[in-house]
């Protein structure tokens, strides 16, 4: 691991004093600003697979599933956890 300045550590050690929240948010920032141009591919990535999904359940309604059906079944997972 590289050596931090003083700076960039003392920057460290205040963030790690927020709420966890807080500081998954300042670290999605921070990767944003490592690769600015990465998001656009990501952005149309996402794009293309809701597109893709649309597309699917315009075609095929029998694909798509009710929301209470989901719901039950995500709860049923977490409670195998």
């Amino acid at each position: 691991m590289l050596p931090m300045t003083k700076a960039a550590h003392d920057l460290l050690e205040e963030a790690k004093r927020l709420p966890a929240e807080d500081r998954a948010m300042v670290a999605e920032r921070l990767l944003e600003t490592l690769d600015p141009e990465g998001d656009v591919d990501v952005e149309a990535a996402w794009l293309a697979e809701v597109s893709a999904r649309a597309e699917e359940a315009r075609r095929d309604p029998s694909v798509l599933v009710e929301w209470a059906d989901v719901k039950k079944q995500v709860e049923a997972d977490l409670k195998r956890r």
